[in-house]
């Protein structure tokens, strides 16, 4: 007890003695702690139906728009008394508008958001299917097959845009969103290899028959397009809710925020846009080289 009254003493006249002895307690900021970070609400996103649904642009796109004349194209010669060269030459024009199309991505994306080029696009390829069915004359079918080139070359490549973006939020299954939107192709072919000699037949009876085959397509293309509606309303709303993940993909409506300094172009659509453009040039080189096959054949028979 006299140790300890001793030491008491000495530290009467000390306070900083006093920090070993009592309870310890924590020491008390100023300024508050800040609160914990409240965890993202959960993603509720499908996914799966969305990529689905961006599909039917391949379909009208590629399946309908481009590889259904096709099938039209041995009727129509035969009712219109084409050539070789001429019937080719449609699907030539088809390829230019392609080509056309995919160069005029870049500058689209800057101003309008993808998906309205993806709804542009998919109704202006409708309604371009639906005026083949009016027209007999080669220059006005020629400009036609241009045109709905152009708008195939919208749909494709912003449908294209919004399966990678899907992909970009989901990256563990990245690459199956990516197959079922390029699967619509496909789709869109067999569809058309089904319906296309159905109609024929039921219009065999008509002047110009192969019209109502492409008045059917047109209108699968506008089903097609009235189902494209609700994918985009969903992205828009999605982006919306996560800002960030928009913005890592491409910000819905303008590619600035991963664009090139010098010419705006997003880097995550100029390799596919080159991609287009390649493969555009390489039908454009194919169907040249089929027209000579055909000149020779022309002059054979002749």
């Amino acid at each position: 007890i006299h140790t300890v009254t001793r030491g008491l003493n000495r530290r009467d006249g000390d306070p900083s003695a006093w920090a070993g002895f009592g309870p310890q307690w924590p020491a008390m900021s100023r300024h508050p702690s800040p609160a914990s970070p409240v965890p993202d609400a959960p993603d509720r996103t499908p996914y799966l139906r969305l990529a689905l649904a961006l599909s039917l642009g391949a379909a009208v796109s590629l399946g309908i728009t481009r590889f259904a004349y096709g099938l039209l194209l041995p009727p129509m010669r035969d009712d219109l008394g084409w050539s070789y060269t001429l019937a080719g030459a449609m699907n030539t024009a088809n390829a230019v508008g392609y080509l056309i199309g995919a160069l005029a991505m870049s500058w689209l994306l800057k101003r309008l958001s993808p998906m309205r080029v993806l709804l542009a696009g998919s109704v202006l390829a409708t309604l371009f299917m639906a005026a083949s069915g009016f027209f007999t004359d080669a220059t006005a079918l020629l400009l036609q097959r241009g045109l709905a080139g152009v708008a195939s070359a919208l749909v494709f490549s912003t449908g294209g845009l919004l399966a990678a973006r899907l992909g970009a939020r989901q990256p563990h299954r990245s690459g199956f969103l990516l197959g079922l939107y390029y699967g619509g192709t496909g789709l869109g072919i067999v569809v058309s290899a089904f319906g296309v000699p159905w109609l024929l037949e039921r219009a065999a009876d008509q002047p110009h028959g192969w019209a109502w085959a492409w008045w059917g397509l047109s209108v699968l293309c506008a089903l097609a397009t009235a189902l494209l509606a609700w994918p985009a309303r969903v992205l828009v709303a999605s982006e919306a809710a996560h800002p960030a993940v928009a913005a890592s993909t491409g910000h819905e409506g303008h590619v600035a925020d991963v664009a090139d300094a010098k010419t705006g172009i997003d880097r995550q659509t100029r390799v596919p846009h080159a991609r287009l453009r390649l493969r555009a040039g390489g039908l454009c080189r194919f169907w040249r080289r089929l027209h000579r096959l055909h000149d020779l054949r022309d002059r054979a028979a002749a």
